[in-house]
């Protein structure tokens, strides 16, 4: 009996042990789960924060969304009325415009084309003159009447100890491109002046070879833009290639046909081949409708002096060359569609006047009485050019 309780008691305290091991095992899964629970409140903690930081957040965003939304229907409103004033402004330019084109006098326009064509076809006088001499004055004046009798242009060669500096061409009326507006301020519209400089001369040839030049159906035509910075005398020069071309209008390897475009009239000088006269014709259209194919169509060359607020000339309608000017600024925006064609397109440029010629300018101006409030008298050796060299090397002459 005692060894049946010695065994009861062992089994006792192996299920004790047991026991034991199940409490301690039981023990360590409450306090792991205990730390699982904790470690859940603090995660849904942070959630519970960053979901109220992220609410914040998009209730800032969605503020800044209706005043960027309210800004939207400002501007579109603020367009709106815009394209409604531009668009009237629209209309008053194009009624004011309508207005300008029906008081063109194209009979007095027919006029002067007529007038043009005669001084610019007879021989030009000529005659030199010295800077120094004390009665130039008197010569030149005495000589521009005559030859305004005469209707013929006075050429006249100033010199410097010999040398020629420039060439004036006096006409008996304002040169074409000078009764513009753009050139509304200019003095001595009568008298243009032509350098001597080997360049020049160049350019000017290599223009008039070039318009001279016909396309087949419009391609292939030539186009020459005398490119330089502002009032450099770019237009001025475009007279000179107008009047080589009347000079020898229908002459051998010449054209027959004329055109000049300025301030919305386009005169066109025309040889009859049943008379042998030129016709003269002036019509009133816009560069712009001038652009357009089928607007006029012409034979010749065309020279236009483009107006300062012109945007681009793009398919000019002449079949041969086209000759005009445009300043640096204006170059890309004037060009941009002829470059993109089937035009020969070539930039001749042009550069400031040297001092030298800047002298003979003024001497020829002052004695014809074409420099309002200038009084140089007749000591020219006293006149002095002051030259600065600008940063980027151009060259500014001031009268001292």
């Amino acid at each position: 009996q005692e060894s049946k309780l010695r065994d009861q008691e062992s089994k006792l305290r192996d299920q004790e042990s047991k026991l034991r091991d199940e409490l301690r095992d039981q023990k360590k899964f409450l306090r792991n789960r205990l730390d699982q629970e904790k470690n859940e409140e603090k995660y849904e903690e942070e959630m519970r924060k960053l979901v109220e930081k992220y609410e914040e957040e998009s209730r800032k965003v969605q503020a800044q969304i209706e005043k960027v939304e309210a800004k939207i229907v400002t501007l579109d409103t603020r367009i709106a009325e815009t394209q409604k004033e531009i668009q009237e402004m629209t209309k008053k330019l194009e009624a004011a415009q309508d207005s300008a084109w029906s008081k063109i006098d194209l009979p007095n326009q027919r006029a002067y084309a007529k007038r043009v064509l005669t001084w610019m076809r007879n021989t030009p006088e000529k005659m030199t003159l010295e800077l120094g001499d004390m009665k130039a004055a008197e010569k030149l004046k005495e000589a521009t009447k005559q030859c305004e009798q005469a209707n013929k242009i006075l050429t006249v060669t100033i010199s410097k100890d010999g040398v020629e500096q420039l060439k004036a061409h006096i006409a008996p009326d304002e040169w074409p491109i000078f009764r513009g507006q753009k050139q509304e301020g200019c003095q001595g519209k009568k008298v243009l002046f032509q350098r001597l400089r080997p360049a020049d001369e160049g350019r000017l040839q290599h223009t008039l070879k070039k318009v001279k030049t016909v396309g087949v159906d419009g391609d292939n035509r030539q186009c020459v833009i005398w490119l330089g910075v502002p009032a450099i005398a770019k237009s001025s020069g475009m007279n000179m290639v107008l009047w080589i071309l009347l000079n020898n209008i229908h002459k051998e390897d010449w054209p027959s046909d004329v055109a000049f475009h300025m301030d919305s009239v386009l005169m066109v000088w025309k040889h009859n081949p049943t008379t042998g006269n030129i016709l003269i014709e002036c019509h009133s259209i816009t560069l712009d409708n001038l652009n357009e194919k089928g607007s006029y169509e012409m034979d010749g060359p065309l020279v236009i002096e483009a107006p300062e607020n012109a945007t681009e000339v793009r398919r000019p309608c002449s079949r041969a060359g086209v000759a005009l000017t445009t300043s640096s600024r204006h170059a890309d925006v004037m060009t941009k569609t002829l470059m993109k064609g089937t035009h020969s397109l070539t930039y001749a440029l042009c550069d400031p006047w040297e001092a030298e010629a800047c002298i003979a300018m003024a001497f020829c101006l002052h004695a014809l009485n074409c420099l309002e409030g200038l009084s140089l008298g007749n000591e020219w050796e006293k006149v002095q050019i002051k030259i600065e060299e600008s940063e980027v090397g151009g060259r500014a002459f001031l009268w001292t």
